[in-house]
């Protein structure tokens, strides 16, 4: 049987020999020098064998009594050393057959059993944290730290940074998650780092979250009225649906909200206009423009006051 190293030795001698002489210098006769001068090595050229050599010695017992064994462990940790010994032990007539020997024909016997039906195995990506990189930050609820003013119960957050390589951390108090805290906690942080680093890492602040839908509110409001202006009513009214469903998002949010209480109330009264106001946009009256306007003035007082 040639071998892949006696190939590789034929191949470098051809380059300086006859084929004759390369040949007998790897150790094959000319006729396989022939066959592998060229082409891919012998190892490259085996078929998988797909059929056992020798007969299943766990055959009678596997699926009475060892694939159970397999189903109870579910850390899989049961070890074939145990099996092998529990059927030692529970067929005395065949120690020879669940002798030591066979403990590396059981290993690979449980292993194929687990990875098709065995417990599933946790997925992790390991992180390489690089000094000075990256900075991880998110408020953190502690009202139910029972911390008391004069009795009554503090209701505050604690806005947090963290180095992800060094654990370096910084807390700063916060009473809403809004964005004006985020700019100060993280202004802060860096102030007392002495630096910057290459990356600020968010996990989906609630306070971005809830300023985008103000500030997708904001901008298809004041589009719906000058589109009105201009006589596009199909667009504003596009426009307000957008206004009402951005706004609609923010008030009935179950997270932390930059609106205060008294806002959330004030603004409720404005959806009682969105059926009126898109039915007058679709008709293209012009007596939406006077409506609008009114709903911009509102809006403004109750997020401005």
């Amino acid at each position: 049987m040639v071998t892949d190293e006696q190939v590789r030795l034929l191949r470098r001698k051809r380059l300086k020999m006859a084929q004759e002489a390369a040949a007998a210098a790897a150790g094959m006769s000319v006729r396989a020098a022939r066959e592998w001068e060229v082409g891919p090595m012998p190892s490259e050229t085996k078929e998988l064998r797909g059929w056992r050599t020798r007969k299943d010695p766990f055959v009678e017992v596997w699926e009475s009594e060892v694939v159970p064994l397999l189903t109870a462990d579910e850390r899989g940790v049961l070890e074939a050393k145990t099996v092998l010994e529990a059927l030692a032990k529970a067929h005395p007539e065949k120690k020879e057959v669940y002798a030591p020997s066979r403990e590396r024909t059981l290993q690979r016997r449980m292993r194929d059993w687990r990875a098709l039906y065995g417990p599933a195995k946790e997925v992790f990506f390991p992180q390489v944290h690089v000094p000075g990189r990256e900075a991880a930050i998110d408020f953190t609820h502690a009202t139910e730290l029972g911390v008391t003013v004069r009795g009554a119960p503090l209701v505050h957050l604690f806005f947090e940074m963290v180095l992800s390589f060094s654990g370096w951390t910084w807390l700063q108090l916060a009473y809403r998650e809004t964005f004006e805290a985020l700019v100060r906690g993280v202004q802060g942080a860096f102030w007392e780092l002495g630096g910057v680093t290459a990356v600020v890492r968010s996990d989906n602040l609630s306070a971005a979250t809830h300023e985008l839908n103000l500030a997708r509110a904001q901008s298809a409001l004041t589009s719906a009225v000058v589109d009105v202006q201009r006589g596009d009513y199909e667009p504003a009214r596009a426009a307000i649906s957008t206004f009402f469903t951005s706004l609609r998002a923010e008030t009935d949010s179950e997270t932390a909200s930059i609106l205060s209480p008294a806002q959330r109330e004030a603004l409720q009264p404005l959806f009682d206009r969105q059926d009126e106001l898109i039915t007058m946009l679709a008709r293209n009256d012009t007596a939406s423009l006077a409506q609008l306007s009114d709903l911009y003035v509102a809006y403004r007082t109750i997020m401005n006051p």
